[in-house]
């Protein structure tokens, strides 16, 4: 269930932390997405909105395998992951244009405009400050460069209905969010109220939930910052950049479609942003 408190206590930053150098059934479950097919989508993004060859960070890489297939695909790449444990194997995938390196996405281990991109898949909802790790990214982003984002929208009524669908017919709903009926239904009351609050206002609006890092685990059980389209663009043009793409995309055409009509509705985030060559005003 959504908790709309607009801030992270400090203690699930170094909860999290924890969990990524511990966890094995989290760390089997990224291994078991190392496949073109889970990485199809943000590929593609990558590939259509920062041109080749590019000095581009792979902002929380999991395993590392989005990285080296970047590499693969002509990019200088560094990928970056909180968690030692996640890229223990990585460096067994080698190459003159691939490096890995552990760092916070918090407090960024590079200097000043390093990067002409800056590609991140499912990694922005684990953090407790989404504020932060956009400045972060902005000070490392050369003038010129370019953000892709691909993430959930955890702000989509889709979502909630999914999982009602799912309750209705005796299945699981969706875990550590809406594992009941009622909690289903309020679901889609709060993400759709909630995503139409945040279209009429013109600065963003950062909501944050108390992550589940005990007991059963799945894919969102480590969620922190609840992701909307509406933020990023918010927040993203409130500090001079262009924004190149807000969603209209998708890996099918009715998904394409869907985002086309109802973008900051659908279930999946898809941005891309441009930093102005005079420089942003100040994420």
């Amino acid at each position: 269930m959504l908790n709309k408190s607009m801030g992270a206590p400090s203690q699930d930053r170094t909860a999290l932390k924890a969990f990524y150098q511990s966890s094995e059934a989290y760390y089997h479950g990224l291994k078991e997405r190392e496949s073109d097919t889970f990485h199809h989508e943000f590929l593609r993004m990558v590939r259509t909105y920062i041109s080749s060859p590019a000095n581009l960070l792979d902002l929380g890489c999991g395993s590392g395998y989005s990285s080296f297939r970047l590499a693969e695909l002509g990019y200088r790449v560094v990928g970056m992951d909180i968690s030692a444990k996640f890229l223990d194997q990585a460096a067994s995938r080698v190459g003159d244009k691939l490096q890995y390196s552990v760092g916070d996405a918090l407090e960024l281990p590079f200097v000043d405009q390093t990067f002409d991109g800056v590609a991140s898949f499912d990694m922005i909802e684990h953090v407790v400050d989404a504020k932060g790790v956009f400045k972060e990214v902005d000070r490392i982003l050369r003038p010129g460069g370019r953000v892709v984002f691909v993430c959930p929208n955890y702000w989509s009524p889709v979502i909630p209905i999914k999982a009602l669908v799912n309750l209705l017919r005796g299945g699981p709903g969706y875990l550590s969010f809406y594992e009941s009926i009622p909690a289903a239904l309020l679901g889609i009351l709060t993400t759709g109220l909630g995503t139409i609050s945040k279209m009429v206002r013109s600065d963003a609006r950062f909501a944050y939930r108390t992550p589940q890092l005990e007991g059963i685990t799945d894919a969102d059980c480590d969620c922190v910052y609840l992701p909307s389209p509406v933020d990023f663009r918010q927040h993203f043009k409130h500090a001079g950049y262009r924004i190149v793409r807000y969603n209209r995309e998708g890996s099918t055409p009715l998904r394409r479609a869907c985002a086309t009509v109802l973008p900051s509705f659908t279930p999946t985030v898809y941005f891309v942003a441009e930093k102005p060559l005079t420089g942003s005003k100040g994420l």
